[in-house]
């Protein structure tokens, strides 16, 4: 039997904080809570650059936190913006928030994936414009996807973005 969709309407809640007290094991140091656990950023020279990304991450750490996609919705519900670029800014920001909910930083990103409706390079300038504006030099340089896609779960929602963060 397949469980019931919790509908829209309904608060859900959040998940208690995991503790992350951390012992020596083979040797190893654990790497403490709040550093950052990207330990390198690959872009193999035959590979065409991407800009503002990196073609391979590779992190190290005891926790994987994944980040469900974040639209640009405020804590009310209300739509940040009817722009890309408005709601880029607020998506940024539940971000953000989400991350830190689990302990993580932006450092901790591993992967991001945009998703923005009827994608066009104008969108792009709008969301690094945002992410610039939001994240300055706290912007994760890590492996990301962007995909252009015809609508979102709501048809007013026209970027989401979801991570995976390690920490």
């Amino acid at each position: 039997m397949r469980p019931r969709p919790i509908p829209l309407s309904t608060n859900v809640g959040h998940v208690a904080d995991v503790s992350t007290d951390a012992s020596v094991e083979d040797g190893k140091v654990p790497k403490r809570r709040g550093d950052p656990m990207i330990i390198e950023r690959i872009d193999p020279p035959s590979l065409y650059p991407i800009p503002g990304a990196a073609h391979v991450t590779v992190a190290e750490g005891r926790r994987i936190v994944h980040v469900s996609g974040q639209a640009g919705r405020n804590a009310d519900g209300s739509l940040a913006g009817e722009t890309v670029a408005g709601q880029a800014v607020q998506a940024l920001r539940n971000l953000r928030t989400a991350l830190e909910a689990a302990g993580a930083t932006l450092a901790d990103v591993a992967h991001l994936t945009v998703y923005i409706v009827d994608y066009t390079a104008a969108s792009l300038d709008a969301l690094m414009e945002a992410a610039m504006g939001e994240y300055g030099e706290a912007y994760p340089i890590t492996a990301c996807t962007l995909v252009g896609v015809a609508a979102l779960w709501q048809a007013e929602v026209l970027i989401e973005i979801d991570a995976l963060a390690v920490v």
